[in-house]
C-alpha cells in the first residue's frame, strides 16, 4: 500500500534477491534494502539498510511508523515511531519506542530508548533512558558499562560506569576514569544519583548515592 515504497525493487511482501520475507504495508517513500524478515508498517521516509561498507544486514527488524526513522544494519530491531530515531552499527536486538532525534548505536546491544528527545545510548549494553531530553549513556570512542538507566530528566550523563542509575533532574553526572587495564571495573558501578541538579559522582567507591539537591 502507500505511495513510493521501496522493497529491493519490489513493492510490499514479494520476494527479491535483495529482501527477503520483508514487508512494506503502506506510507510514502519508505524503503528497505537487503532485509530478512523485516517490515515497515507505514509513515513516511522510513529506511533499513546496511550501514556503510558493513556487510551487516537488518534481519527481522521492524519500523511501525514515524518520520525519517532508520535501521541500519542492527538485527532484531525496533522503532515503534515517532520522527529522526537512528538504530545503527551493531545495536542488535534494540528498541525506540517513539520520540524525537534519539538513537541507539555502537555496539549498544539490547538498549532501549522509550521516548523523549534527542537521547543517546552508545557503546553500552543492557542500557535504558525512559525519556527526557539530551540524556547520554555511554562513552564516544569505546565499549563503556553495562545495565544502565536514566529514566528521565534534561542532560544528564552515565559514562563508565556499569549498573549507574540516573532518575531524572538536571545536568547530573555519574562517570569513572578509563581503566587502566582491559577488564578492570569502572570505579563507580553500581552508583544512583536519585534527582536534583548539578550532581556528580566521579571516580567514587562502589555504590555512591546521592538523593537530590543541587551540585
Amino acid at each position: 500500500g502507500g505511495y513510493g515504497n521501496r522493497s529491493g525493487g519490489m513493492l510490499g511482501a514479494f520476494y527479491s534477491p535483495g529482501n527477503q520475507y520483508s514487508f512494506i504495508g503502506a506510507g510514502l517513500h519508505n524503503s528497505m534494502s537487503r532485509c530478512t524478515g523485516s517490515f515497515i508498517g507505514g509513515g513516511y521516509n522510513n529506511k533499513m539498510s546496511i550501514y556503510g561498507d558493513e556487510e551487516i544486514h537488518p534481519d527481522w527488524s521492524s519500523i511501525v511508523g514515524g518520520y525519517n526513522n532508520t535501521i541500519e544494519d542492527p538485527s532484531s530491531s525496533f522503532i515503534g515511531g515517532g520522527e529522526d530515531n537512528l538504530i545503527r552499527n551493531k545495536a542488535h536486538f534494540s528498541s525506540i519506542v517513539g520520540g524525537k532525534g534519539n538513537a541507539v548505536y555502537n555496539y549498544a546491544t539490547g538498549s532501549a530508548i522509550m521516548a523523549g528527545l534527542e537521547n543517546i545510548i552508545e557503546y553500552s549494553g543492557q542500557s535504558f533512558i525512559g525519556g527526557g531530553e539530551s540524556n547520554w549513556i555511554g562513552t564516544h570512542h569505546t565499549r563503556s558499562g553495562s545495565w544502565i538507566a536514566i529514566v528521565g530528566g534534561y542532560n544528564n550523563t552515565i559514562s563508565k560506569a556499569s549498573a549507574a542509575f540516573i532518575g531524572g533532574g538536571y545536568g547530573n553526572y555519574i562517570a569513572s576514569p578509563i581503566a587502566e587495564t582491559k577488564g578492570d571495573d569502572y570505579r563507580s558501578d553500581f552508583s544512583t544519583i536519585v534527582g536534583g541538579k548539578d550532581n556528580y559522582i566521579y571516580d567514587s567507591p562502589y555504590s555512591a548515592v546521592i538523593a537530590g539537591g543541587g551540585g
